[in-house]
This record gives structure tokens, C-alpha cells and sequence, in this order.
């Protein structure tokens, strides 16, 4: 590590100017449980922290980092500068940028705490970020209250870091300086799986064989017992002796002791196990491997909710604190982003449907996606942005077209309804299609019954209200309907949908598809109308 801290080296004349006063410790964590010693080292032996480690680690590390700038009240733009550079791609000149945030992370989550100096040059401008193993890093108060960062390694004299040098990721702690070591925390629920590994690998070197006590009559010598012991040894114990016939002489007898791994409930054990770890890390079992309570059912929405509740908290704290530590003098007018939209990139019927929406909706040009998708844009045509109205551009959608003379008044509620009719009835088709193929599957399955709709419903209450949000606000923003009125059009179609399906379910037919989604898209425009004249009269 002494490369990575050439620059502490380097800077570290005249930084200490008082004995400091510490916050917290970097001791290296080192408990003893169920007969394992588990520090920060050896936790990671144990398949399932180290599965979570990983897990967390690489998806934050895949997510795209750029830093924008405030182009107005609501856009924005990527600064392609140096910065820009260091997040997205080489934070400095040893490794890339998925290293550093998989490193960051990784300590974050064992240690509660990732540590990275921010190099500057002699004008001060930002050149480089190198991580610091969070063991030689210690947060420390001067007598006069600034914070600094005590660095100690073999090969050079410890220095202290100023606060606004170093990039400080930290996870839950008592005092929002620094974070809890997750692997101290969760040093017994981590022993006690470590130790359920050592009782299992001690039983297959030892045969299978259980325990046992081997009783003579008589009173043996030393000599005889040591003889004994070894004869048992050499012909009954470990993996290659299984099975094999064992003469006992002068009539001595064996009797077992202990219990075996069906009486320790080792495989209940070692399956808890794997969920308490979870638990420590807020995963999803379903990421782990443990497919047993994951369905087709639940298992996108578990997939979602390792995206919000596990990645989410994680991607916050990184952008908060490069925020301040790399742009608190800009006052949000620069900051940094991690694309959560780098989830989506090996989910092509995700990004598909999400770019169809967004599309419909005027909010993604062809161009817009095309980028997305890194592919080469189309020239100037392709930045236009589309409706499904006829397919024109978003400055017409207001214009009034010139009427011969004579003619009545066309009627403005068919013309906006008939604007936002196609999404409705997009989000409608999905709808149905679900319902049906799903019923399909079940009644192949033959699991097709009350209980099943009961399940299924509840799951399919939050894909409804999904599906048929943008569309309700789209239509919102047209008739000037507030929030409020928006979640009751939800809300109301959702139970009176979920009331009328339940036969519908128990007979599924693909024909029927088209026709449910032209029902549900016109219920639905139909009451956001009759909600928006109520509120005119």
C-alpha cells in the first residue's frame, strides 16, 4: 500500500498541531463465539457474508457515476471534466472507477467504514482519490474542534488529513462520524454459521463416523492404552476408512457418544443461518441463491426492492458525501449521480417497456433512447420528441386546427381523450395479457383455486397501479386534476378491477384480452373526465 499513500506522504509537514482527541477506533474487531475467533478477514470465509459483500459491492460498482451541472430551474447537464473522468472511469493512475467504488463499499459494509484521500495539486484542484484500508484510518478531533483523519501504516510516521480531504463512506454509527462495523455486530450470528462449517467438514474427515468410547474390562497401561487408541485410529477413523471391518480384542466394546447431525438439526442450522445473515445485510434471499420462498410471482418485486431498500440507501451516502467533499463550493449547482438506471441494463423487457412510456409520454426522444442503449443517434430528426396523437411533436399538441365554414365545433373532451386513449390502452393490454397468461400458468399447475387469486391479487394490486400511473398523471396534467384526484381514479379502479376478475381468473381465455383492455382504458378515461367536470361545476 505504500504507492496508495504516496500522496498522505507527501502532505503531511504541518498537520498536526495539537494532540488529538479520538472519535472512534480502528482496532481490528476480534470476537470469539460457538468457538470461532471472527474478525473483518476471516468473516469473509463464510460463503454468505461474502456473498453479500459482493453482491452490494459490484452492483454499486457497476452503476454509471457522473457529475452534472444546473442548466436552469429543472435541467441538467454531464460536466465532461477532469472529475467527471476520475468518477466515471480512473479515479487515479493504479485503478479504475469500479474499483474504487467496489473497494469503498466492500470496507463500508465489514469495517463501517471505506476511506479515500483526496489528492490536490498546487492549486488546489482535485487530481486524484486513493483508498486507505480502514484499519490504518482514525477520525480524530483537534483541541480546537476541526476534524481530521489519523493515518498510521508500517514505512512512514502516522499524518493527519483534514476532513475536506478525505471522502469518509460509512454505513449506520452512533454518532454520525463513523460507522458500525457490521462484522462486530454480527460476530455471533457469523460464528455460529462458521462453526456449523467446521462441524460439518470435521464430520466427513472423520468418516461420517460419530463419536465413540471404546471400554476395555480390564485396566490397561499406558503402553496398552496408547496402543489401543492407535489401532482404533489408524483402522476406523477418517474419510478412506469408512466401512471397514474393525476386530476388537479382549472384549472391548464401543459406544457412541454425541449427537448426530440429524439430531443437531445441522441443515435447519446452516439454513437459518444464511437468512440471519441476510437480515444483517438487508439482501433479498433470492440474490443469495435461495430460491425456496422466491415464485414467479414475487420474484420482480423482490428484485425491485433489493434496487430501493439494499442499493438505494448505499448509492445516497456515496453521492452525499462526494457532494460535499468534491463540490460543497458550488452549493448544488455541481453535484454527482449514480445512474440507478444501470440496474435495467441486463433487463431488456424492463428497459423496453420503461423507453415505450417514456416515449409515449413526450419525455424521451428516439435519440434520448439511442444513447441509452449506446448506440449512434439518428442526426437532428431523431431529437424530436412524439405523442401518440397522429405522431407530431410536442409544440403542436395546443394548436387548433383551422375548421371549413359551417362545420360544428369539434368536441375538445373526444380530442384530449382521444390524445391519451393509445397509453391507456398500452397499459391496459399489459394488464390483461398478465392476468390471463398467469391464470394459464397456474391451471397448468394446477394450483388454480381461491387461495391462489387471493395471493396473486394482492401482487397484482401494486403491477396495476404501476402500469397505470403514468398514464392517470398524463391525463391529469391535461384535465388539471390534482393529486389527490389522481390516487382516488387509482385507487377506486384498482378494487372495482381486482372484484370483477375473480371469476374471470378461474376460467382464463386468450381471446378475451383485447377485449378486457379497451373496457379498462375507456372505464378509466371515462371517470378521470367525470371527475374533471365535477370539479369545474
Amino acid at each position: 500500500m505504500a504507492s496508495l499513500l504516496g500522496p498522505i506522504v507527501k502532505n503531511r509537514a504541518g498537520r498536526r498541531s495539537a494532540e488529538p482527541n479520538k472519535v472512534t477506533s480502528p482496532v481490528r474487531t476480534f470476537v470469539r463465539s460457538a468457538g470461532v475467533h471472527v474478525n473483518e478477514d476471516n468473516a469473509l470465509n463464510y460463503s454468505a457474508v461474502w456473498s453479500c459483500v459482493k453482491i452490494i459491492s459490484e452492483t454499486i460498482a457497476c452503476l454509471p457515476w457522473h457529475v452534472y451541472k444546473r442548466v436552469g430551474a429543472k435541467n441538467k447537464e454531464v460536466m465532461n471534466g477532469h472529475i467527471d473522468w476520475m468518477l466515471y472511469r480512473q479515479p487515479n493512475s493504479e485503478m479504475t472507477s469500479f474499483t474504487l467504488k467496489e473497494v469503498l463499499v466492500a470496507w463500508a459494509l465489514t469495517w463501517g467504514n471505506g476511506y479515500a484521500e483526496i489528492e490536490r495539486d498546487f492549486s488546489n484542484r482535485i487530481s486524484a482519490l486513493w483508498p486507505i484500508p480502514p484499519h490504518r484510518v482514525e477520525p480524530v478531533r483537534l483541541e480546537n474542534g476541526q476534524l481530521f483523519y489519523r493515518v498510521f501504516g508500517d514505512g512512514f510516521d502516522e499524518v493527519y488529513i483534514p476532513a475536506a480531504n478525505m471522502l469518509h463512506l460509512h454505513g449506520l454509527g452512533y454518532d454520525g462520524l463513523s460507522g458500525y462495523s457490521v462484522i462486530s455486530m454480527a460476530a455471533k450470528s457469523i460464528a455460529l454459521g462458521l462453526a456449523c462449517e467446521q462441524f460439518g467438514s470435521n464430520y466427513f474427515e472423520n468418516g461420517t463416523h460419530p463419536g465413540v468410547v471404546a471400554s476395555h474390562p480390564n485396566k490397561l497401561t499406558d503402553r496398552a492404552r496408547k496402543n489401543l487408541e492407535e489401532s482404533l485410529m489408524n483402522q476406523y477413523s477418517g474419510l478412506g476408512k469408512s466401512h471397514r471391518l474393525l476386530l476388537l480384542e479382549e472384549a472391548t466394546k464401543l459406544e457412541k457418544i454425541g449427537f448426530s447431525p440429524n439430531d443437531s438439526q445441522f441443515l435447519e442450522t446452516r439454513k437459518f443461518q444464511l437468512a440471519e445473515i441476510a437480515r444483517w445485510f438487508r439482501m433479498p434471499l433470492h440474490k443469495m441463491s435461495d430460491l425456496e420462498r422466491s415464485t414467479n410471482n414475487n420474484i420482480e418485486h423482490q428484485g425491485i426492492e433489493f434496487a430501493t431498500d439494499t442499493i438505494l440507501p448505499w448509492a445516497t451516502r456515496i453521492e452525499c458525501e462526494t457532494d460535499v467533499k468534491l463540490f460543497a463550493a458550488s452549493r448544488g449547482r455541481t453535484f454527482n449521480k449514480l445512474n440507478m438506471g444501470g440496474l435495467l441494463r441486463g433487463d431488456v423487457e424492463s428497459r423496453t417497456e420503461h423507453y415505450k412510456v417514456m416515449s409515449n409520454l413526450g419525455a424521451f426522444s428516439v435519440n434520448d433512447i439511442l444513447e441509452l442503449e449506446d448506440r449512434n443517434t439518428i442526426g437532428p430528426v431523431g431529437d424530436k420528441r412524439l405523442v401518440q396523437i397522429n405522431q407530431t411533436t410536442l409544440e403542436k399538441i395546443g394548436e387548433e386546427p383551422v375548421e371549413p365554414a359551417g362545420q360544428d365545433e369539434p368536441n375538445h373532451s373526444d380530442k384530449v381523450t382521444d390524445a391519451v386513449r393509445p397509453i391507456f390502452e398500452a397499459a391496459a393490454r399489459d394488464i390483461s395479457s398478465r392476468e390471463v397468461k398467469r391464470a394459464i400458468d397456474a391451471q397448468r399447475r394446477g394450483v388454480l383455486n381461491s387461495q391462489w387469486i387471493s395471493i396473486f391479487s394482492r401482487e397484482h394490486s401494486r403491477y396495476i397501479e404501476r402500469k397505470i400511473t403514468p398514464a392517470c398523471e398524463a391525463l391529469g396534467e391535461i384535465l388539471e386534476l390534482r393529486n389527490s384526484d389522481i390516487s382516488v381514479l387509482i385507487s377506486g379502479f384498482k378494487g372495482r378491477h381486482l372484484r370483477m376478475i375473480q371469476d374471470d381468473l378461474l376460467n382464463p381465455e386468450l381471446d378475451s384480452i383485447e377485449e378486457r383492455s379497451v373496457e379498462i382504458s375507456n372505464y378509466l378515461i371515462d371517470q378521470a373526465v367525470r371527475i374533471a367536470a365535477l370539479k369545474r361545476s
